[in-house]
């Protein structure tokens, strides 16, 4: 099923699979303390680019991007904005 609740325990791949997944409505992503700080920072700024990943295939053509347009919550032990100020000191 489409479950809403996803582990920040993922790749960046895996992100954009979910982000697209879960377009046009809520993702939420539960422990961020499963996740790098760094992950997480580069999670959210590839979340509000609307898209993924720029990707070739094997025949040198582009693989068609996912997009998305989402609202994400996410629940852990401490503030992204904290951590975020924290990261770029």
């Amino acid at each position: 099923g489409n479950n809403r609740i996803v582990s920040w325990n993922a790749t960046a791949t895996g992100f954009e699979v979910q982000a697209a997944l879960h377009s046009s409505s809520l993702l939420v992503l539960d422990e961020m303390g499963e996740a790098e700080k760094e992950d997480i920072i580069k999670t959210i700024y590839a979340f509000s680019d609307s898209k993924g990943k720029t990707r070739g295939q094997a025949d040198i053509t582009l693989r068609a991007s996912q997009t998305w347009k989402l609202l994400a919550c996410s629940t852990g032990e401490f503030n992204i904005k904290d951590l975020c100020t924290r990261q770029f000191l």
